[in-house]
């Protein structure tokens, strides 16, 4: 039998909208002097406290630097942390075309996202649709971050809502297993080609499949 939800809850990054494009990564990683995969852990590590607000993106890209043996400062600094901010702001249709579709039929949507405070003009630039989900929950506002057990009470707190009455979609396999920890129902997302199935076959949801949009 499938499951029966009221709300669905979208992360942001990969979820939303598409990944950064591995030249991005690269770019970025060259400018560290680090190769990807030791870029790449840098970064998990590091990010957390940029996403709580406690870290500045400056301060954390002179971390990165640092990491590959470079210094960073004033301009290249700069640089650094508009290619990291453009990186993340390629929508993706077809899942704000299904939240749509969601709110439409009933459904709550909200987001729940680790998100650093220099890119919230961003959303409100590229992404004018965000201002449809309710509630919006972003890490650097309230001082949490996935996978932290009270930014998911928080949503819920906000939707008004028992776990068991939601959807969490996240592209992180340590955020899904610590919303299934809160009782959320979580699913690990990949693309809508990847993981619409799963959804359609798991939850009574509306099928992302039909909406998908080419872009």
């Amino acid at each position: 039998m499938k499951v029966k939800v009221k709300a669905v809850i979208f992360d942001f990054g990969h979820v939303l909208t598409l990944p950064p494009r591995p030249e991005n990564w690269s770019w970025l990683a060259e400018r560290c002097g680090l190769g990807r995969e030791e870029f790449l852990r840098a970064f998990h590590e590091l990010r957390p406290e940029v996403d709580r607000g406690t870290l500045s993106l400056d301060e954390f890209w002179a971390r990165m630097a640092r990491r590959g043996g470079r210094t960073a400062s004033g301009a290249q600094l700069r640089e650094l942390a508009e290619k990291d901010l453009e990186a993340w702001t390629r929508p993706n249709p077809a899942m704000f075309a299904w939240a749509e579709e969601l709110r439409r039929g009933g459904w709550l949507t909200a987001i729940l996202s680790n998100m650093p405070p220099d890119f919230m003009p961003l959303i409100r630039e590229h992404f004018p649709e965000a201002a449809l989900f309710s509630p919006a929950v972003f890490s650097c506002h309230v001082g949490l971050v996935k996978p932290e057990p009270g930014i998911f009470q928080h949503c819920l707190r906000l939707l008004d809502l028992p776990p068991a009455r939601t959807l969490f979609l996240d592209d992180m396999p340590g955020n899904v297993a610590a919303a299934r920890g809160q009782g959320l129902h979580a699913l690990e997302f990949h693309s809508v080609e990847v993981s619409g199935g799963r959804l359609a076959e798991q939850f009574e949801l509306p099928a992302i499949e039909a909406l998908k949009v080419q872009g």
